[in-house]
This record gives C-alpha cells, structure tokens and sequence, in this order.
C-alpha cells in the first residue's frame, strides 16, 4: 500500500510511512507431507530447462535457479497462512495503518492511495475503495489499484510522482 500526501507548493514524492502485515501462522518445509514433496519433484523434472540466455544478466539469473533444480520449493523455506475468514484486503488494511502510523500521518492529509493485489479477493474488483474507506481517507482522495505484476511499486512511484506533478 502506497500512501502519498502533497507537500507544500512544490510537489514532491516521498515515502512517509511503510506498512507490512504478514499472517502469524508459518509453514516450513517440512509441514508438507512427503508424498506431495516427491510428486512436486516428479512433475519439476517433466519442464525442459530454458534455452540458452539471452544475456549476461539472464546467464546469472540462470546459473542461479539451476542450483533450484532439484528443489520443488525453489529455495523457499517458509510460507506465511492467513487466518481462516482473513481477506486480502484485511492485510491490506493492516498494512495501511502501520504505513499511517509510522508516517505519523491523519488519514485526512492523504490525497492519493495505490494498490495492487497479486491475489485479489475478488476477480474483477480492486481493494483500493475498501482499503481507502477502512482507512478513513477523505473522499477526495483518489484510491486505484495498479496492475502492474512483479513491478507494481515502481509502477505506483511512477504514477504517483506524475499525479502530483500535473
């Protein structure tokens, strides 16, 4: 959750506050029981490797996730569960109010609120008006979810700097 504020006359972009919510419960690697762990194994070996990279970069990325190779969880060693009953956009939320806090920010100053969700709660809606009304954010704020895969942050900087700007 990205939250922007207007500052002074001449706009400028700045991180107030961060938020993070991640569940309480965690799953380690050995939660899984074997069998699953052996089928993941079985069906990762039916994927062809890549090609050949295209750059150096690539060539790095590759040399890395090569050593995953035998790895059904590809280096994870933990996954975090929500609660049951738990929504995305309750993380979300949670996320908000520490940014807010952190920030030392009244939800009133606020004029801008982006979201992205990798797993919404609903397929064709967005948490950004139930994120900016549990907030309590005025109603001139301007919520919007930006869907911008792995790259959404860098995506809501970009958007962000250009609202205040214009």
């Amino acid at each position: 959750v990205l939250l922007v504020k207007h500052m002074n006359e001449t706009p400028k972009l700045g991180i107030l506050g961060l938020g993070v919510f991640l569940p309480e419960e965690v799953r380690k690697n050995d939660w899984w029981p074997q069998e699953t762990v052996e089928n993941w194994v079985r069906q990762a070996a039916q994927h062809p490797p890549p090609g050949p990279p295209a750059d150096d970069s690539e060539a790095e990325v590759l040399r890395v996730l090569s050593k995953l190779a035998g790895d059904p969880l590809r280096g994870a060693t933990e996954r975090r569960i929500m609660s049951p009953g738990m929504e995305v956009a309750d993380m979300e939320i949670a996320a908000g109010k520490a940014a807010l806090a952190r920030a030392d920010v009244d939800p009133s100053e606020i004029d801008l609120v982006l979201v992205y969700s990798t797993v919404p709660d609903y397929l064709t809606t967005n948490a950004a008006c139930t994120v900016h009304a549990a907030l309590g954010l005025p109603t001139s704020c301007f919520s919007l979810s930006v869907e911008a895969g792995c790259n959404a942050f860098q995506q809501q900087l970009s958007l962000a700097q250009s609202m205040l700007t214009a």
